[in-house]
């Protein structure tokens, strides 16, 4: 909201179009922003890059890329791609957006900008690339959910050295404890200032 009180033009994908519509009409209640829902379902890959190919078709800048998706608590879902879907939503949908944005993220620098939403649950976590993208043994959704965090968590540490000087800043961030329907929302904006 702060961010369409100053100007930002907003454009929020959403796996639920019409919940993101009520959204945008809360934002825009209070802002007069401008607000743009688009269709992305953060667990599909296909999805994904639909949005991402109609954002470098229509928009020659994004100035920040704001990244808070989550799920947890989620049964041992895969998606259609085969990937675990608390991983898939919470980290490489964020990958792959990031990596097919970037043309433009650093099109729009400098000051363009990449936040990256995690939590505390990271610190659970142990990284083992060799089976990453297998099915956990005896799953757990609060493993899971820290694994994918982590991964949210070096993917910035990374990202944010890659990107060195070319104007493009990265940050990871732990917003402490929100009050969210965290288990069945995904939220990801994609902002204009």
């Amino acid at each position: 909201m702060n961010l369409s009180m100053r100007g930002a033009r907003i454009i929020l994908p959403c796996r639920d179009v019409k919940k993101g519509y009520e959204v945008a009409g809360d934002i825009k209640s209070e802002t007069q922003g401008i607000i743009e829902v688009e269709e992305c379902d953060l667990a599909s890959i296909p999805s994904i890059k639909r949005f991402c190919a109609k954002v470098l078709e229509t928009e020659s800048r994004v100035n920040s890329l704001i990244y808070c998706a989550g799920v947890e608590n989620t049964p041992q879902w895969t998606t259609p791609e085969g990937f675990n879907y608390q991983l898939t939503v919470n980290y490489l949908s964020q990958y792959l957006m990031t990596f097919l944005l970037l043309p433009v993220i650093k099109h729009s620098a400098p000051g363009s900008r990449i936040i990256n939403v995690s939590c505390h649950s990271h610190r659970e976590a142990t990284l083992n690339l060799s089976t990453l993208f297998t099915e956990m043994e005896n799953y757990s959704t609060r493993c899971q959910t820290a694994l994918s965090k982590l991964c949210v968590v070096l993917h910035s540490a990374e990202l944010g050295r890659r990107l060195d000087g070319t104007g493009v800043t990265v940050y990871c961030a732990n917003p402490g404890p929100c009050n969210t329907k965290i288990v069945i929302n995904q939220v990801l904006a994609t902002l204009k200032l």
